[in-house]
């Protein structure tokens, strides 16, 4: 009897070690606080500001949990979510949060600490909102002397709202934000006028930017880079180095109006760092108003009405592209190697050889000497008569070299670059 006692009493000892807090804000009272220990599990609903903090060091799930105190008659003028130290945020099921105090960020990021999001089941989402003056997730409008932490998003649907001068992800108004890292997850982000969606906000300050995974999507407000720095009068406000890896999926960054770059600096910004997109540095940034990494590979390559010494080849427009090259070879002894450019969905190839195989591929450029992958290869046939061999041709061949990571294509005499202008 003494065994099984002592065994009962051990396993409710690991059952009551394993079991989790659940904290329902729906059975709180505004302005009531409470600090989710490691382990807790936060649900709910709630109209009103209660002041939600997370313990340093603790790991809490967010199940279906709505904040919505802004602009509630209170006292507390506090953050939708407040870490109070590093710690980690597992997302289940559909969770949104606005800030409970004006000018207070939706997730704030304490100071020299790192807030990991992570997805719990999938689909788990987070939606945040900066009310006034506050970032989504970041900081509080502030004069510049308190520090804000850094965010890594390792998974889940992140979409993330910047109140008036501040960023989606990053600082608000005035204030700092440490290094912002996205590794996973569906990620939008969208800053306020004069904010990027993510990075600085008005006259802010942000850490390193680092793309390394997922798919995200960001838009900068009035005169604001996506990603990158917000409008900095006077080159008042930084941010750091802008690195977008080839691991993401895709990177989609709208400009604001006023702005001069999609990824880079925003309008009069001054201090930035290095912008490297795909291994490429990329000076300044991507000027374009609408920008997508990875660039689009041609798709659909199709060969029509081939002559003894012509084809046509065409595809499908790919979005967001400066221009295409359409490449091509002999396809049994790969003798030859020609390129051809173009800005539409089709070309003309001349000067063929007749009764002969080709192999021919299409790859599109965007900005920053940015490139695709190579289509598939599509094989087509000359038909037999008058072709290359029985005509005087000045068809120059291409060859492709590579220099510091940069392509150049030398033609006779002359070298272009990946866009086709000449370099001289």
């Amino acid at each position: 009897m003494k065994k099984l006692t002592l065994l009962i009493s051990t396993l409710l000892l690991v059952a009551s070690a394993q079991a989790y807090n659940t904290v329902n804000i729906s059975d709180f009272t505004d302005g009531q606080s409470c600090t989710l220990q490691d382990g807790d599990i936060l649900t709910g609903k709630c109209n009103y500001a209660p002041k939600i903090m997370i313990a340093k060091g603790a790991s809490v799930t967010l199940d279906n949990v709505t904040i919505n105190g802004y602009g509630t008659p209170t006292d507390i003028d506090c953050a939708g979510l407040s870490p109070l130290g590093n710690c980690n945020i597992y997302l289940k099921g559909t969770n949104k949060i606005y800030s409970c105090g004006v000018n207070e960020p939706g997730l704030f990021l304490p100071g020299s600490c790192t807030v990991h999001i992570y997805e719990k089941t999938t689909g788990g989402s987070l939606e945040v909102h900066g009310t006034g003056y506050g970032a989504g997730i970041g900081g509080a409008m502030d004069d510049g002397s308190h520090e804000v932490g850094h965010v890594r998003i390792h998974g889940g649907i992140i979409k993330a709202y910047g109140g008036d001068d501040a960023a989606g992800i990053g600082s608000a108004h005035l204030s700092k934000c440490g290094n912002i890292i996205i590794e996973g997850g569906t990620v939008t982000a969208k800053g306020g006028k004069n904010a990027a969606g993510i990075g600085s906000g008005y006259k802010g300050r942000c850490g390193s930017i680092t793309i390394n995974g997922g798919t995200v999507t960001a838009k900068g407000g009035t005169n604001a880079a996506a990603i990158g720095s917000g409008w900095q009068p006077q080159g008042v406000g930084t941010c750091g180095s802008i690195t977008i890896g080839s691991g993401v999926t895709k990177v989609d960054a709208t400009k604001g109006s006023g702005a001069p770059y999609s990824i880079g600096k925003g309008k009069e910004g001054t201090s930035i760092g290095t912008i490297t997109i795909g291994g490429k540095t990329i000076a300044n940034g991507t000027p374009e108003a609408h920008f997508i990494y990875p660039i689009p590979t041609p798709t659909d390559i199709t060969v029509t009405d081939p002559s003894a010494s012509t084809a046509v080849v065409s595809w499908t427009a790919a979005s967001d592209v400066l221009q295409y090259e359409v490449r091509y070879m002999k396809a049994v002894d790969g003798e030859g190697y020609y390129t051809e450019t173009t800005t539409g969905t089709s070309i003309i190839l001349s000067e063929l050889k007749s009764n002969t195989a080709y192999d021919v591929w299409v790859v599109a450029y965007g900005s920053g000497n940015l490139y695709s992958v190579e289509s598939q290869k599509v094989r087509f046939t000359t038909l037999a008569g008058q072709g290359l061999d029985d005509v005087q041709s000045d068809k120059v061949q291409s060859t492709k070299v590579i220099r510091n990571g940069q392509i150049f294509i030398i033609r006779g005499d002359k070298t272009f670059n990946a866009l086709g202008v000449e370099i001289q």
